[in-house]
């Protein structure tokens, strides 16, 4: 039940353009002492994992000093261990990216190179301890191919940004996935904490590429849901 980490640090920093103008959303500071992505950190070694990969975008410098080697999490190792990933892209990934997918073409020499047998991917602004290891071992027992993490809010005045919401049925399985630029009512709010089967992350990575994807939740992740292949867990 090895796993590996990705982290994506750039993502939403749009949402929060007044703090993100020289740094990645991923080192916002929080609470005076700490940044956004020591949360996911800890939530992955206390998990166990101890290989992490972030992919960064722009404006990551504050974030590589604040990572230093890692010996703060425990991830200073000559094997595995944190690694930067800075931006990156070639002639059959395209641009720097805008979007996950995208992010995740970027990374593709290594993630290529893990050997886990799964991957668990974060967004780099999840405030919350998080139960890493619980959520890989449903993963594992539940023979799904994705796992996706969710909480159900009551958002009584409407949020404005691109989410991603589950539909559950009344036995507590995902029946559909969309994406919102509007958010209000009682919804489940996916966290962007997702569980996946290693080979089928390579194999997204090189279709998306072949077939010029560009939205993982809409072109990857709902066609997915249709077949069963995604479970859930809150």
């Amino acid at each position: 039940m090895s796993t590996a980490g990705i982290v994506f640090s750039n993502i939403h920093d749009r949402n929060v353009s007044q703090l993100t103008t020289e740094r990645t959303m991923a080192s916002v500071p929080i609470g005076g002492r700490y940044r956004l992505i020591d949360f996911i950190l800890s939530n992955m070694v206390n998990a166990g994992i101890t290989k992490v990969g972030i992919i960064c975008k722009t404006n990551y410098q504050s974030l590589a000093r604040h990572i230093g080697t890692g010996k703060d999490w425990d991830l200073a190792r000559k094997e595995k261990g944190i690694v930067i990933l800075s931006p990156y892209s070639d002639k059959e990934a395209g641009p720097l990216y805008s979007n996950r997918l995208e992010a995740l073409q970027s990374a593709k020499v290594y993630i290529n190179s893990c050997d886990e047998d799964y991957f668990i991917m974060s967004d780099s602004d999840v405030v919350a301890n998080l139960p890493y290891d619980k959520i890989i071992e449903q993963h594992e027992a539940s023979g799904a191919d994705i796992t996706g993490v969710y909480k159900t809010i009551e958002v009584k005045k409407p949020i404005h940004r691109t989410s991603t919401l589950f539909d559950i049925s009344e036995d507590g399985q995902i029946a559909g996935l969309t994406s919102h630029t509007q958010i209000e009512g009682t919804v489940n709010f996916s966290l962007n904490v997702w569980v996946m089967n290693r080979e089928l992350v390579k194999n997204i990575i090189q279709d998306s590429i072949t077939y010029g994807k560009k939205s993982l939740s809409r072109e990857v992740l709902a066609p997915l849901v249709a077949e069963g292949k995604v479970k859930i867990m809150a």
